[in-house]
């Protein structure tokens, strides 16, 4: 048997938000206190085991999971495939789309993989929360930068923000294709 492979912050993180979260109107659309979200991320990255989660709100808990997604070296859609996933969500047959899209996950590093898989399957029960007032949309304008990244490490301020940004947010609300 096969275990997932994904960090243990990423696991706590989305269980405490899962168990306590789910009617938190913007959950990950707002932040937590830069100094809580440091120290928490410092907790987890420094011991052994998971801090105790119960006593720490939820905004910071999100805060801390995206803040641990975007310092990753390398974002979970890697540069390398980011241009097969974009090119994915550019095809007009479904099919086609789908068998590309699988494609490009196939590539991924299994880390990368199963990490974007468990948080995928999070955010669909996020977005189909009513109390939380976070549609897939609204989802990827938050994760969109986090998850998909910029097509090249040294990108220009203008083609983020115009061309790439819409990719971002393209690629990660694919299924309301």
């Amino acid at each position: 048997m096969i275990l997932p492979m994904v960090p243990s912050l990423v696991v706590h993180c989305i269980n405490e938000v899962e168990l306590r979260g789910m009617s938190e109107p913007g959950l990950y659309r707002v932040n937590g206190g830069a100094t809580e979200v440091k120290c928490l991320k410092e907790k987890f990255l420094k011991r052994k085991g998971a801090p105790k989660l119960s006593e720490v709100d939820i905004t910071t808990i999100c805060s801390t999971l995206k803040d641990f997604l975007r310092c990753l070296r390398e974002p979970l859609i890697t540069v390398r495939l980011w241009a097969d996933f974009v090119r994915a969500t550019t095809i007009s047959d479904k099919q086609d789309a789908d068998a590309a899209l699988y494609q490009a996950i196939s590539e991924l590093p299994q880390l990368n993989r199963d990490t974007l898989a468990f948080l995928t399957l999070h955010l669909q029960r996020v977005s189909g929360s009513p109390e939380c007032k976070m549609p897939i949309r609204n989802l990827a304008k938050v994760f969109g930068p986090i998850l998909v990244g910029y097509s090249c490490q040294n990108l220009s301020p203008a083609s983020s923000l115009f061309t790439e940004t819409r990719n971002q947010v393209t690629s990660n609300s694919y299924e309301e294709k």
